[in-house]
């Protein structure tokens, strides 16, 4: 089974951590990675394609990466072609790509049991004070 995850990964934290290893018991892991320049969420991306690409690989989880060149999934999706296309459970209800998917022939599974958004972490760390 080619399972993907598809995401930023810009900052890698606990959450991330826990997606991809769960991603990982499901088949191969190929993860997508949008391009920077593609970014739309203020100050990012941190780093650059590259060192994204370098962190994520590391991970003993992850089969392989790419970079692409896209600010929508389905260029990814299109790409891989997995057979299990994977999102945290945040994305229950809200995942533009869903219909697409399903269109395709692909699974979707939202996996996950707690949300560790960055910026959800740094509020609760108090490193980031809430308005």
């Amino acid at each position: 089974m080619i399972v993907q995850a598809h995401g930023h990964f810009d900052l890698l934290h606990y959450g991330h951590f826990k997606h991809l290893r769960e991603a990982s018991r499901l088949g191969y892991l190929v993860v997508t990675l949008t391009a920077g320049r593609f970014m739309s969420k203020p100050g990012h991306p941190i780093f650059t394609d590259d060192e994204r690409l370098e962190m994520v690989a590391s991970l003993r989880y992850v089969s392989e990466v790419q970079v692409v060149d896209s600010a929508y999934p389905y260029e990814a999706i299109d790409l891989v072609n997995p057979d299990i296309y994977v999102k945290g459970v945040e994305y229950r209800g809200v995942l533009p790509e869903y219909q697409y998917c399903v269109d395709k022939g692909i699974e979707v599974r939202f996996i996950g049991d707690k949300l560790y958004g960055s910026t959800v972490l740094a509020k609760q760390s108090g490193i980031l004070q809430s308005a």
